[in-house]
């Protein structure tokens, strides 16, 4: 009887390894996501406020003679 048990115990703990694992792997996924994101959100913002900055600025000089 007591053998089962550890075989149980054993069985037991290494899903639960194996999940915590998995935990670990899926945060470290999300994390890179997250920077990524992160990283092209920044790129956006500085094209909008490059393109809104130069919208402004006429197209050609006007050369009054």
């Amino acid at each position: 009887m007591s053998i089962y048990l550890g075989r149980e115990k054993i069985v037991r703990d290494s899903i639960f390894i194996v999940t915590l694992m998995q935990v670990v792997y899926n945060a470290n996924k999300l994390e890179k996501f997250v920077k990524k994101k992160s990283k092209l959100q920044n790129w956006l913002v500085y094209y909008q406020n490059k393109l809104e900055r130069t919208s402004k600025r006429p197209e050609m000089k006007v050369v009054k003679f």
